[in-house]
């Protein structure tokens, strides 16, 4: 017992002097910190308004996978989706023979252009560093010199989970202020109860980038790589490939990255920590989209990820940590460089020494308690145990101040661990405690096993496999940009402007809501949701729909999804276009209603009705619709067809339009063609004036409606064919010869735009109700002052207010409008008709199709028909004959 005892009297000395020595180095290092807090925070923050302004520099993101099959596509799809930023592709680095990674890597490839895949010349694993190169080289063959070459460099993980800015945050720090950049690298919290091994890294990286980094910058010296979040000067990349034979990363080492970061510091490259906060608010909402709690959070733009959750991958991993700073940085790296720098250096590689020493504190500890249980037992009379500790002692005394030391350092613990995941976390960091203490004690003397084989035996230093998984969905929630935090970030509305829109229109996305109420044009709607989503903005024209999938495609169902189908890729994936992305249930029903998979893209609203209009109708009118232009636009080279369909879907727009828009025919000649075919003759409308008695004798009403513009010189103009219903009319009212004419369309809609504004048919009706007694001159004037403001026709104003009835609507039609009733013996157009107005259009206007001839198509009303409605029909009908009457009912 005496020799045992004067073993663990060893052991205690060894243990107690170093926890002492390293201890008052913790606190020394901890004091630069202070200096830090008093001086570099006082820097101002670049602001978020500068970052999102800042020309952006090509970036190229290096992620090395061996057998990430399943994870690195989640991670990159993640990415493209979340990254604010434009100007950036994606390398990935994969082995020869890891067919899942290569698998995966290869869809990605052929859904987004700006990835791109490395393989290596060697089967894998054999290092990290051997992988990167292989993605350098391969970034380089892209390139073209002087035109199109990358400036900045990131390396990441296929776990890591990036945050929206990180880009915008290379973009700025790097090369003009840096030319290595490291952001801080934070593990995702688990639950602290459930994941110890998971959590404990937790507590080691909040303290290694919410404190130790700075206190580095503090006293000038090295800050290292930690492999990811790391981003470098192309000039120093190439400073590195220029050392090292063709590669900036010298293979054969376990941890790359952090000996570039060395290499770069001792040539005089700067380095330096990158700590860029943020605001943003988390809204929650329940399932009627209202708000239920908003808060406000100060965020790092810092990568998070995954880190291993079973105590051996653990080890595992840390021991190739382990060797690579600590074995092979010495090894390789030696000492070099200011006192500053080489004691940076000792805090890097006294990592085998600290952990040693922990072992032998336990030891002692074991030792402790083996004497507490013979003193406190039946063998206290038998076993004599001298006490370890005796009072006053040398011994004793360093203990009680190794003791002060360890209550102080985990006490830092627990404040970095707070600060970033909150108090929960930080506490839970005291059990924590021994945890990280026997995974760094088991991953040290893995180290040093595997170093000294390494040496001894030349037995190669392979690339250990860590087994990851990227976060699922609720995970990411909490990290993931809002399309509100984009819109604000952008500058198109304030956070407080933002919450009272969304309260006041509920059901609505937030881009729609503004795009509703004009704070917003299309443009940036689209543009929007393609940076929020990452999906392909497109503009979808007629010719692009394939016939046979509006077979399982209805127009409910393209309102209901506000989807349109497109073409057919060669894989065999239908093209659908969204308003807005859709979520995965969407794509998944929409996906089940073709029958074929999906390739998502965004289009316009503007495009999404125009191409409604186009599409539906002509199913049921088939050859009865026709266009004055037709042949010459298909005398057009097919690039030209191209851009007038663009230009007819992204504007809602006639062909007419779009070929004078585009230069392409000559306003004369339209004239002539349009006016032949119609069999009238050719005016100039911008000569003529409107005709108030020719409006008065017709009625207003039914000029409107029926798209009839009385001129000054007795003509009335059109651009439609006339209903034979319609021309009874005018010929009752004018006489048999009715001088018809026609203009370009863009000019007949300036003019017909004229008479809109005058409201007439709206005035005449407000009138008629004040001649019969139903409203006062004061309801009169209150109501012309209302109609301003509200986009409905000033009937169902009337109706909706009380001050009218229905029926009311019904008989002012028939004594003012112009317009005959409709029999009540006919019979209105049955269910082959549904597809000529869209859906819940009738409901919702009080418009009904009550019948198709080839003379033309009545409709029957209820009512005033909005602008927006008069023209969606005047879309869905153009090119045949239409004739509007009264309801009968």
């Amino acid at each position: 017992m005496e020799t045992l005892h004067t073993l663990f009297v060893v052991l205690a000395y060894v243990s107690a002097v170093g926890f002492l020595i390293f201890g008052i180095d913790d606190v020394f290092f901890d004091m630069q910190f202070l200096r830090y807090l008093k001086g570099g925070r006082n820097a101002q923050p670049v602001s978020l308004e500068k970052l999102k302004n800042e020309p952006e520099k090509l970036i190229a993101i290096f992620i090395p996978a061996w057998m990430e099959g399943g994870v690195i596509n989640r991670m990159a799809d993640y990415a493209r989706k979340i990254l604010i930023y434009d100007r950036y592709d994606i390398f990935i680095g994969v082995y020869p023979n890891d067919e899942e990674t290569n698998r995966c890597v290869d869809e990605l490839t052929r859904v987004s252009p700006r990835i791109h895949k490395a393989v290596t010349r060697r089967p894998g694993p054999t290092s990290k560093a051997d992988c990167l190169n292989a993605i350098f080289e391969t970034m380089k063959a892209r390139e073209i010199p002087g035109r199109r070459e990358y400036e900045i460099i990131a390396l990441h993980d296929a776990e890591d989970v990036m945050h929206p800015l990180t880009l915008k945050v290379y973009n700025h720090y790097v090369p003009a202020f840096l030319d290595m950049g490291q952001i801080p690298v934070f593990p995702l919290e688990l639950t602290p109860w459930k994941y110890w091994v998971g959590n404990s890294y937790l507590d080691e990286f909040a303290e290694w980038h919410a404190k130790d980094m700075y206190s580095r910058e503090a006293i000038g010296g090295v800050v290292p790589s930690a492999g990811v979040g790391t981003a470098f000067s192309r000039e120093s990349l190439d400073f590195l490939a220029s050392k090292n034979a063709g590669g900036p990363f010298r293979e054969g080492q376990l941890a790359e990255d952090y000996m570039v970061g060395l290499e770069l510091c001792r040539a005089g490259y700067r380095a330096g920590f990158i700590d860029h906060p943020v605001e943003r608010e988390i809204v929650t909402r329940n399932a009627e989209g209202d708000v239920i709690s908003t808060h406000t959070v100060i965020e790092r733009v810092a990568v998070r990820e995954n880190f291993p959750l079973r105590f051996f991958d653990a080890v595992k991993q840390k021991a190739r940590w382990i060797v690579g700073t600590a074995f092979q940085g010495w090894q390789h790296g030696g000492w070099w460089g200011s006192a500053a720098v080489r004691y940076t250096l000792m805090r890097d590689r006294r990592a085998p020494v600290v952990h040693c020493i922990n072992a032998a504190g336990y030891c002692v500890m074991g030792y402790v308690l083996f004497e507490f249980a013979i003193l406190h037992s039946g063998l206290r009379n038998s076993v004599f145990v001298r006490p370890l500790f005796e009072a006053d002692s040398l011994l004793w005394r360093i203990v009680l101040v190794d003791t002060a030391l360890l209550v102080y350092r985990v006490g830092q613990k627990v404040t970095c661990v707070s600060n970033v995941y909150g108090i929960r976390q930080g506490l839970f960091a005291i059990p924590r405690y021994p945890v990280v203490n026997f995974i760094n004690m088991g991953a040290t003397f893995r180290a040093a096993w595997l170093y000294l084989q390494h040496r001894l035996f030349d037995k190669p230093l392979a690339w250990t496999k860590t087994s990851h998984v990227f976060p699922g969905t609720a995970e990411l929630e909490e990290y993931a940009r809002s399309v509100e935090d984009l819109l604000v970030e952008e500058g198109y509305v304030s956070r407080p402007e933002l919450q009272d829109i969304l309260s006041k229109n509920k059901g609505l996305s937030a881009p729609q809501a503004l795009l509703d109420m004009q704070l917003i044009d299309e443009d940036q709607f689209l543009g929007i949701w393609a940076r929020f989503s990452r999906l392909k903005p497109d503009t979808i024209t007629p010719e692009d729909v394939t016939p046979s999938t509006l077979d399982s495609w209805s127009e409910a169902q393209a309102i209901r999804f506000r989807a349109m189908p497109a073409i057919v890729t060669d894989e065999g994936e239908q093209v659908f276009a969204f308003t807005e992305p859709p979520s995965q249930e969407n794509l998944q029903s929409v996906a089940e209603i073709v029958g074929v998979p999906l390739q998502p893209c965004l289009f316009r609203p503007s495009n999404f009705s125009a191409l409604r209009n186009a599409i539906y109708p002509a199913r049921l009118l088939g050859g009865q619709l026709h266009q004055p232009l037709a042949e010459e636009f298909n005398s057009l080279s097919e690039q030209d067809r191209q851009r007038v369909r663009q230009f007819q879907m992204t504007r809602s727009r006639s062909l007419a339009d779009a070929m004078l828009g585009l230069r392409l025919i000559s306003p004369e000649k339209v004239r002539r063609l349009v006016a032949g075919d119609l069999g009238v003759a050719e005016a100039d409308f911008s000569r003529l004036t409107i005709s108030v008695s020719l409006i008065k004798a017709l009625g207003a009403i039914f000029c409107e409606l029926h798209g009839l513009v009385p001129l000054s010189n007795g003509t009335i103009g059109i651009s439609n064919p006339v209903h034979p219903g319609v021309d009874a009319h005018v010929r009752d009212i004018l006489g048999n010869e009715v001088p018809f004419c026609a203009d370009t369309p863009p000019a007949l809609a300036k003019i017909r735009n004229d008479l809109a504004k005058l409201r007439f048919g709206e005035d005449a009706l407000v009138e008629y109700f004040v001649d019969a007694g139903q409203l006062t001159r004061d309801h009169a004037v209150r109501i012309r002052d209302m109609r301003r403001l509200i986009a409905s026709p000033v009937d169902r104003l009337l109706v909706q207010l009380g001050l009218v009835k229905q029926a009311d609507v019904i008989k002012a039609l028939r004594q003012i409008s112009g317009l005959s009733t409709a029999a009540e013996i006919a019979q209105p157009a049955g269910l082959e008709a549904e597809e000529l107005l869209s859906p819940g259009f009738s409901e919702r206007t009080r418009v009904v199709v009550h019948n198709i001839r080839d003379t033309g198509i009545t409709f029957r009303v209820g009512g005033l028909l909005a602008e927006a409605d008069l023209q969606e029909i005047c879309e869905r009908c153009s090119g045949m004959p239409v004739q509007f009457q009264i309801n009968p009912v």
